[in-house]
């Protein structure tokens, strides 16, 4: 028979504990006890206890008779049954003491202390058991494949948290044996120097756990380091940091109500998890850890300083030698590209392009200095960028039209054109957006995706362009007299272009008026000066030569219908 079980049949067995001395105990109790309703329910807790110890012996008895399938079964049920029996012992010391132990029957205080005595020394024996099979488990753990190593650490916790409980039950019974009257303070001492040997032992435990943790993950990456299998060791020691870590938390909390200090633990808790808790607010706890850090600190910088100044004063030197050689490829890249016939926006992106790739290099040198491995970080780039290409593809789109609008050049900067529906001025181009200024001064964004997808408009591409104007006189003047007055005005103006030649022609016979076209050339920047000046110059030397502008006109007949005779 397992030590877990055989307390309770002690319990069972004790002598001078017979149901019919309990129920006349709690009879004479409820009769004649001035607090009738506590000492009711001590006799019901007495009862609650004798019904589960019956239980608990039925289950032990059908455990010499299962198979080793079944066997799991009935002892989870019999664990479960002890987990009940204890908690109802721990309430009839709670009802003992409110009822007073002077006011209850000296048979049911005997059966109290007794069993309380007899599950002492059960659960005592039972810890016994189950250290022993933790530490062949953790021998177990040092032969176990790196593939079933979790597994095992999870069985070794599991362990771990039987003996946690196994100790917080002791505790729990030597609290309650003085309520019973009994004198266990020798014992009590001697228990609570257990805790703190668990406490030690667990705290070990979980320092070792971090620095296997650190010590696995500087492992990756190295060659011939098989990654599953350090991965499989991490996982492992991963769960061995959270077994240890309840286990000094149960530890911790429970030598806190002995008044042991703990705020080592504490610490220890929080600086290898990392879980921020209420605990940090203990000054004990944070003085703990803020003199971790800083002594951790100090002997990093005292390890650590002679190199650090080295790679500073590298890193100063990269800098310097990066802002002189972006100086002078800038300087290069300016002069090389002001003979090439490229647009002012291709030009710029060049230079600074050059430049900025002495600072791209400049970081990778830091990088490698400062001890960064730059392939992974290489390949994580690769993976971003084509996350966030993803994303913005409508924002890719714009800066493939960009470069579109840059190689094929439509227009430049200060050309005045038509482009994604808005006319202006070009005044910024960049890779994504183009900057146009319209006619009333608004300042127009348009992505380059809609500029580079519509017709494009440019009005000042070429260096001379033509200024159409339309004149219309009356029926009755002398079209060539109108078409010398033109002429002549044509040729006066030193802004019209002898070649190509200007054009004087009848265009059409209107309602009101024949239409002659004016059609002069000129240069570019000449083109609204030259038409709204011509615009003025014909109509004051239309008036001078009597030449009119007719107004629209329509001539209306009217029909009269002869009256029928009446």
């Amino acid at each position: 028979m397992s030590p877990r079980a055989r307390w309770l049949l002690l319990i069972l067995l004790t002598p001078g504990a017979p149901s019919a001395a309990l129920s006349q105990a709690v009879a004479s109790e409820q009769a004649d006890s001035p607090t009738a309703i506590e000492s009711g329910r001590v006799g019901q807790l007495v009862a609650e206890l004798e019904r589960l110890q019956r239980r608990i012996a039925d289950v032990e008895s059908t455990l010499e008779a299962v198979t080793d399938a079944q066997k799991t079964l009935f002892e989870f049920q019999r664990r479960e049954r002890w987990r009940e029996h204890h908690d109802r012992l721990g309430e009839l010391g709670a009802a003992v003491e409110q009822a007073g132990l002077e006011t209850l029957d000296s048979t049911t205080v005997a059966f109290a202390r007794e069993a309380l005595r007899q599950e002492l020394g059960a659960v005592e024996e039972w810890l016994a058991e189950v250290r022993e099979l933790s530490l062949t488990q953790l021998d177990m753990i040092a032969e176990t494949p790196p593939e079933l190593l979790v597994e095992a650490e999870i069985r070794f916790s599991q362990l771990n948290a039987d003996i946690d409980a196994l100790i917080l039950a002791m505790a729990t019974d030597y609290d309650l044996a003085p309520l019973l009257g009994m004198e266990v303070t020798a014992a009590s001492a001697a228990h609570d120097s257990v805790m703190v040997e668990r406490a030690e032992l667990v705290s070990a435990g979980l320092e070792f756990g971090h620095s296997q943790v650190t010590e696995f993950r500087s492992w990756l990456g190295k060659p011939g380091v098989d990654t599953v299998a350090v991965n499989y060791r991490i996982a492992a020691a991963e769960e061995r940091i959270v077994g240890a870590t309840a286990s000094l938390e149960t530890m911790a909390g429970l030598l806190e109500r002995r008044g042991v200090d703990v705020s080592e633990y504490r610490r220890l808790v929080l600086a290898t998890t990392g879980a921020i808790t209420t605990e940090v607010l203990d000054t004990r706890v944070l003085g703990g850890l803020l003199a971790q850090w800083g002594a951790a600190a100090r002997d990093w910088l005292t390890a650590n300083l002679g190199v650090l100044g080295l790679r500073l004063a590298l890193i100063v030197l990269v800098l310097v030698a990066a802002g002189r050689v972006a100086r002078v490829i800038r300087a290069g890249a300016r002069r090389g590209v002001s003979h090439l016939e490229l647009s002012s926006l291709i030009k710029n992106l060049v230079v600074s392009g050059a430049s900025k790739v002495a600072w791209v290099i400049a970081l990778f040198v830091i990088l490698s200095i400062v001890g960064i491995d730059l392939a992974p970080m290489l390949a994580g780039l690769g993976i971003v960028g084509f996350v966030v290409g993803f994303a913005l593809q409508d924002t890719l789109g714009n800066f493939a039209s960009g470069l579109m609008i840059m190689i094929y050049r439509p227009f430049d900067v200060g050309d005045f054109v038509t482009a994604g529906g808005v006319t202006g001025k070009v005044k910024d181009l960049t890779l994504v957006s183009t900057v146009i200024q319209t006619l009333d001064n608004k300042r127009i964004i348009v992505p380059n995706g809609k500029v580079w997808g519509e017709v494009i408009n440019n009005a000042t591409a070429e260096h001379t362009r033509r200024v159409d104007m339309v004149f219309g006189i009356s029926y009755s003047d002398d079209v060539d007299q109108a078409r010398a007055v033109l002429e002549d005005l044509l040729a006066g103006d030193d802004r019209v272009l002898k070649k190509p030649e200007p054009m004087v022609r009848v265009e059409s016979l209107g309602d009101s008026s024949v239409n002659l076209f004016c059609r002069p050339w000129c240069r570019t920047e000449d083109y609204w000066e030259l038409y709204w000046d011509m615009t003025r110059a014909v109509k004051k030397r239309f008036d001078a030569e009597g030449i009119t502008f007719p107004f629209p006109q329509r001539d209306v007949h009217v029909h009269r219908e002869a009256a029928t005779p009446s």
